[in-house]
């Protein structure tokens, strides 16, 4: 009660009685914060102060959902996984209730947070490879913004998915892109996609630090390759929420990419600090993973001896046959393999392999056969053709394409979780 008289003599409400967008941004935005850093227990306690404040908007169920999807992406245990998805449910469809009996001089703002909701579900569609409710959900969801942005053109946070929507369709295969603009109802444009994710980066209220994540994703696409921008947005992310280990993990890559290499590493061994001491939030399944990357970075930058020792303990360990297959390649490297000069053209940071250099596969291949088993030898063979060793877990889809079930470009899901959970498989 309180808080309601609170928000009626402060003049928050409209006379519908309704509290707007405008007097939820403050509390709005601390919460997001927290999800932002990971703080996800305290998060849910933001949102549901923010139902208590406003029990007949959207803005508490909408935050109250989004903490359960950035929660359950880093989550590996089945059951709490199934209990974290039906609670994000419940909460969207919470939420889409409350958008849906705004009053007519709210329209804009239902409009945003319908989008917005229906945009989440996609992604979480997308994860559970329910492509066709996924694909529905992101034309709902298109529809709903634009109605916003036609509606308020100054709606900046709005243009965070509308940019994410164009961006990703411009990147279709052709023979699908027609199709798939047609059923969203939006059209697929690189430059206009970048222009509205700048504008809600730049402009924007709540979507600024998801607008700053997607376009780190967007620079170090195949074909982007803007490393130089991306480690702009992440150190400025990391600067923000210290506690979000996928920033963090995804700056490792941008340094590695650069040849920061001192960064790189100090990068992964204060995650991996992290993960030894029990934090939250920190999956002990990111380790393999993490070591890795700390052994790749001794390679690139000629330490093998440094590399050997994480590679020693990583290869009598458990792993998947393809990060085995990767600790493979990258221990033959640090050794100079079968084939010196194959070593000798590992130059950091773009150092990519290809089958013209004078027959090194097929001395690798011979030497692999001995090496591992035949699925292990054939994604090593792979994805040694395909890609960098700089960039050799699947940041893309490159790397073993059949493979790509990880979440998509539109959320804020963690690299580290995408390798850990699809490479697994």
């Amino acid at each position: 009660m309180l808080p309601l008289l609170l928000a009626i003599l402060l003049g928050l409400m409209p006379q519908s009685g309704v509290v707007t967008h405008t007097a939820m941004l403050e509390p709005a935005q601390r919460t997001l914060d927290l999800i932002y850093n990971m703080e996800f227990d305290e998060a849910l306690r933001a949102a549901q102060r923010l139902i208590d404040l406003a029990p007949a908007h959207p803005a508490g169920y909408f935050y109250r959902a989004a903490t359960y999807w950035q929660w359950r992406l880093i989550t590996y245990d089945p059951p709490q996984r199934a209990m974290l998805l039906t609670q994000f449910q419940e909460s969207t469809q919470r939420a889409r209730d409350m958008a849906k009996h705004l009053p007519d001089v709210q329209a804009a703002e239902a409009a945003f947070y319908l989008g917005a909701v229906y945009g989440m579900q996609a992604r979480m569609h997308f994860v559970e490879q329910q492509y066709i409710r996924a694909l529905l959900a992101a034309r709902q969801g298109s529809t709903y913004l634009q109605q916003c942005v036609a509606r308020a053109p100054d709606w900046y946070d709005a243009y965070a998915d509308l940019g994410t929507y164009q961006y990703v369709l411009s990147r279709v295969p052709g023979v699908w892109r027609g199709l798939v603009q047609q059923l969203i109802g939006i059209a697929g444009d690189r430059d206009k996609g970048l222009q509205a994710l700048e504008q809600a980066r730049t402009a924007g209220r709540l979507s600024v630090p998801e607008a700053g994540s997607l376009l780190a994703k967007i620079y170090v696409l195949p074909g982007e390759e803007q490393y130089d921008k991306a480690y702009v947005l992440l150190e400025n992310l990391v600067q923000r929420y210290p506690h979000n280990s996928d920033y963090r993990y995804r700056l490792a890559l941008v340094c590695a990419q650069l040849g920061l290499w001192e960064s790189a590493r100090h990068a992964s061994q204060h995650l991996i600090a992290d993960i030894a001491e029990g934090k939250p939030y920190a999956p002990q399944e990111w380790l393999p993973f993490l070591h890795y990357r700390l052994a790749e970075t001794y390679v690139l930058q000629r330490q093998p001896q440094a590399a050997a020792v994480l590679l020693r303990a990583l290869q009598i360990q458990e792993l998947s046959p393809a990060l085995r297959a990767w600790v493979t390649v990258v221990a033959m490297i640090s050794r100079g393999g079968p084939d010196r000069a194959l070593c000798a053209r590992v130059e950091p940071p773009g150092n990519a392999i290809s089958r013209s250099a004078g027959g090194p596969l097929e001395l690798f291949e011979a030497w692999l056969d001995d090496a591992v088993d035949e699925r292990c030898r054939q994604q090593a063979l792979h994805a040694l053709s395909t890609r960098s060793m700089t960039s050799c877990l699947p940041v893309n889809t490159h790397v073993d394409p059949e493979r790509f079930r990880g979440e998509d470009l539109g959320s804020q899901s963690t690299q580290c979780s995408w390798e850990a959970r699809h490479l697994s498989r």
